[in-house]
């Protein structure tokens, strides 16, 4: 035992110094961490198989890999509740279904032209068609964008993938080995069981659940502790009844999604989770078969190229076609392409059960490397790339360019908003009080559908459209207009629109959003005359809530009711 134990200390000792060493060398030079980790792993195992007597990591590192991947898709589960279903909408249900016919009938036939078996075509084309929840929702939270219209439709899509995931994975586990016959019972008997213990998770969260963490999520450790001992034990409970550990996890965190307690677990379980990600990455890294990758060079290289070009062109297309913008579909497009970790593990299980043969394996895992790699580069400079190509590029557009009679007006003195969600919401409601006082016209730009609509119903005039379009700023008339107003967080957006208003002849005030104090000052830099940076604002709001209440703290209560009403009254998509 001791032997064994020193063993995997001093290969987590060796992986984690490497991996820290590539992550320095990546971050001086401005390069995504999950490529840093991924490379640490090839790098290790490189060494290992050719010139470094490391011991074998698959043998000490599976244990690792198999509890990073349980507590990863638990966090996954837990950040997706159940009530995001009702908001994510028919957009994202159509678009989900659209891309996984489109891409799986593909990927189906490319795999057979490729000349794999009839079986093998079907689970990669099953394996290509899911992205990674875990790859997307951590670079969105970097880049500050799960809160965007593109990250609420990119996290939408991923939910619902991860949800049919399941179910796929909970039919492989109801069908025997390849060679034994198919029994429908058995079948039957498995989704009954996977029926028994969701709907078993769903009277326990709606019911025990929240009784037992109300009592224990006073003290943070105890909060941990039974957090883990939820996760792992009906992950191994699921594993007990037939199932997967990977399903059980992800819907042991969704069973805990609906509670008032989520961000609190997920602020305990976070560095855990994080320390796992890495891990994952490195045995990702690890599992890379440099002699299937020499044998498999162009299928690898021709599948990546397809996730990587066609994933994009299916899903822009399509929300285009549903009318949003091409900015809003460029960059969904591009967060989706990659292959998942859900992918991963299916054919894992085909492989158990002898449906596809290892060279299957290492071919979709190499797939979904060089695709994770590439796509972290695609979703970091999404905002970039779209500047660059956006021009270019050509998708569906179901165009509502100019929804109201603007075309018509002699547009002179207007007021112009960009962005209507969240904090453009209260300043719509200000100035269109104004300008039915001074007889003014005032035009909003925003590229949600759902916010167009609702403008539409309300008699604003408003522009469907991405200020990062020429043809929008033209169609503004800035040379004329009195004030603009943009809550679009975009650096470069920004900076373009106040350099267009000026080298236009716009003489008004240029009001800007941003989250960042050094993109403010830019902007003051290039002539913007306030710049409002959420963040600070909201620590000014605090500390004036806190002194208005300071002798009868209790009251902050009620703000609570009033501040909940108005958010429920902004509430668009």
């Amino acid at each position: 035992m001791a032997d064994f134990g020193e063993r995997i200390y001093f290969v987590l000792a060796t992986i984690l110094i490497i991996a820290a060493g590539i992550g320095i060398v990546s971050s001086l030079f401005s390069q995504p961490l999950i490529l840093a980790y991924i490379l640490s792993g090839a790098v290790i195992g490189f060494l290992s198989s050719n010139f470094v007597a490391i011991p074998t990591p698959t043998e000490t590192f599976g244990f690792f890999s198999q509890i990073g991947i349980a507590l990863i898709l638990f966090m996954v589960g837990i950040e997706l509740s159940l009530s995001d279903l009702k908001n994510i909408g028919k957009p994202v249900f159509m678009a989900t279904l659209f891309h996984a016919l489109v891409i799986g009938l593909s990927t189906f036939i490319l795999a057979l032209l490729f000349k794999f078996t009839l079986l093998a075509s079907f689970y990669i084309a099953l394996a290509i068609i899911f992205s990674s929840t875990v790859i997307v929702v951590k670079l969105l939270g970097e880049q500050k964008d799960t809160n965007s219209l593109y990250g609420k439709l990119t996290i939408g899509i991923l939910l619902l993938q991860d949800l049919f995931a399941v179910v796929i994975l909970m039919f492989l586990a109801g069908i025997g080995p390849r060679g034994q016959p198919f029994e429908w019972r058995g079948l039957i008997f498995t989704f009954i069981k996977g029926a028994f213990l969701i709907g078993a998770l769903w009277l326990g969260s709606k019911y025990a659940l929240k009784r037992i963490f109300a009592y224990v999520a006073s003290n943070l450790e105890l909060l941990f502790l039974c957090t883990m001992a939820w996760a792992l034990g009906v992950s191994s409970i699921f594993k007990f009844l037939g199932f997967s550990f990977e399903i059980g996890a992800f819907l042991s965190g969704v069973a805990l999604a609906n509670l008032p307690y989520r961000y609190s677990i997920s602020a305990r379980i976070a560095p855990i989770r994080d320390f796992f990600i890495i891990i994952f990455f490195i045995v990702l890294g690890l599992s890379i078969d440099f002699a299937a990758v020499k044998n498999m060079f162009w299928e690898i290289l021709v599948f990546s190229l397809f996730v990587i070009m066609v994933t994009p062109i299916v899903i822009a297309n399509y929300l285009g076609w549903l009318g949003f913008g091409k900015r809003v579909a460029f960059l969904s497009g591009l967060a989706l392409a990659q292959v998942s970790e859900f992918s991963l593990i299916i054919v894992v299980v085909g492989a158990r059960l002898g449906h596809v043969n290892s060279e299957v394996v290492s071919f979709i895992s190499s797939v979904a490397i060089f695709t994770i790699a590439v796509s972290s580069y695609l979703v970091i400079n999404g905002s970039r790339i779209y500047r660059l190509l956006g021009s270019k590029v050509k998708i569906i557009e179901k165009r509502k360019t100019v929804t109201t009679a603007i075309a018509k007006k002699d547009l002179q003195n207007h007021i112009i908003l960009v962005g209507a969600e969240q904090m453009g919401s209260d300043i719509l409601d200000f100035l269109r009080i104004k300008i039915k006082e001074t007889d003014q016209t005032l035009i909003v730009v925003d590229f949600n559908p759902a916010i167009v609509e609702s403008l539409i119903a309300g008699n604003v005039n408003v522009i469907f459209g991405d200020i990062s379009d020429p043809e929008v700023l033209e169609q503004l008339k800035l040379s004329e207009a009195k004030l603009i107003v943009t809550t679009v967080p975009d650096l470069v957006d920004n900076i373009n629109l106040i350099k267009f208003a000026k080298e236009n002849g716009y003489a008004g005030p240029v009001i800007c959003a941003t989250y960042w104090l050094h993109d403010a000052i830019k902007l003051y830099e290039v002539g913007a005359d306030y710049v409002v940076v959420p963040e600070e604002i909201g620590g000014k709001h605090v500390a004036r809530i806190l002194s208005d209440h300071w002798d009868n703290l209790k009251a902050i209560k009620k703000a609570k009711s009033k501040h909940f009403e108005e958010l429920l009254a902004h509430r668009i998509f």
